[in-house]
């Protein structure tokens, strides 16, 4: 059973940059995530988060996080910011929130809404 995000997620040495895609479809890119340093800050918090699987996840606005892997293929996870879950149960801390929140404004994405 997975206690923390590395134990489900093998990303260790293997992403070159992280997308936030849209809800709505999973693979229209709002943002990415290019800076190696903020690449591997990100993956270090999805490797340490713990993992909880015995609620339902989501609430809120929904995004798909990209691993863009360096040999070519890709991870898409379902991820919710309000309550910080990336699927399948990891519960990323309000670091990586803060970074993906960050960096779809900064690619002109406007405020994402917080689930009310």
């Amino acid at each position: 059973m997975a206690k923390v995000g590395a134990d489900q997620l093998d990303l260790e040495n293997k992403v070159q940059y992280i997308g936030v895609n849209s809800g709505s479809d999973a693979h229209t890119e709002l943002a990415a995530i290019k800076d190696p340093n903020a690449v591997q800050a990100l993956l270090d918090l999805v490797a340490k988060s713990p993992v909880e699987q015995s609620s339902q996840p989501g609430g809120g606005t929904q995004y798909f996080i990209d691993f863009h892997m360096v040999d070519g293929t890709e991870v898409i996870r379902s991820y919710w910011p309000d309550p910080g879950e990336l699927a399948r149960g990891i519960h990323v801390p309000t670091a990586f929130r803060l970074a993906t929140v960050a960096a779809i404004q900064s690619a002109g994405g406007g405020t994402p809404k917080p689930s009310a």
